[in-house]
C-alpha cells in the first residue's frame, strides 16, 4: 500500500511518452533554457527556421543555432532541407535526476523575467501557507490531479503559443 501511495505521489507516473535519454544528454538539454524553449517552439508548425525562432524566442541567430544542434544530436530535433521539426520525444525527469535542480532554477529565472512583461493573460502566483498535515496532503494531491488533467489537454492542444508552469508546493523550514 505505501509503494502505491508513493507511485501515487509521483508525477512520472501520470506523463506519458516519455524519451529514453542517457544522463548526458539530459544534462546537456538541461544545461541551458534556451535549448526547452526552442525545442518547444519548434512545435509550433509556424516556426521552421532559424531566423523565426530567433525572432519567437528573442535569442540571437547563434543561440538558435546552438540549441537547434544540441537537440539535433540528442535526437529530439531534426532537420530536412533547412525546415527545423521537433521529433515525437518527449522528456519528463524524475527526482532522481541530477539535471532536476537546474531545470527548476531555469524555469523560475524564465519565470522572473516574464513579471517584467506582466501580460494580462499571465498567472503568477506565491503564498505562504498555514493548514495542518491532512489540508496539505488534500492541497499535494490537487496539484498532482491537476497536473495529470493538464497531460490529455496538451496533448490535443494546437501548438501555437508557448506557455511554462511552475507548480511548488513545500514546507517551509525556519532558514528556508
Amino acid at each position: 500500500l505505501e509503494k502505491e501511495r508513493k507511485k501515487f505521489r509521483q508525477i512520472e507516473s501520470r506523463v506519458k511518452g516519455k524519451a529514453d535519454l542517457s544522463a548526458p544528454q539530459i544534462s546537456e538539454y538541461y544545461s541551458s533554457w534556451n535549448h526547452l524553449l526552442i525545442h518547444v517552439l519548434l512545435l509550433n508548425p509556424k516556426l521552421r527556421n532559424p531566423l523565426d525562432l530567433a525572432r519567437a524566442s528573442r535569442l540571437s541567430l547563434e543561440e538558435v543555432r546552438l540549441s537547434l544542434s544540441v537537440l539535433e544530436k540528442i535526437g529530439l530535433a531534426k532537420s530536412t532541407k533547412g525546415e527545423w521539426k521537433a521529433t515525437e520525444l518527449r522528456i519528463h525527469i524524475g527526482k532522481e535526476s541530477t539535471a532536476l535542480r537546474m531545470h527548476h532554477m531555469n524555469t523560475r529565472v524564465a519565470a522572473m523575467r516574464s513579471l517584467d512583461f506582466m501580460d494580462s493573460s499571465d498567472l503568477h502566483y506565491s503564498g505562504a501557507l498555514s493548514v495542518d498535515l491532512e489540508c496539505a496532503e488534500k492541497i499535494r494531491s490537487l496539484l498532482l490531479e491537476a497536473i495529470e488533467r493538464m497531460e490529455p489537454i496538451i496533448r490535443s492542444a494546437q501548438d501555437e503559443v508557448l506557455y511554462t508552469v511552475a507548480v511548488d508546493f513545500f514546507r517551509l523550514r525556519s532558514g528556508a
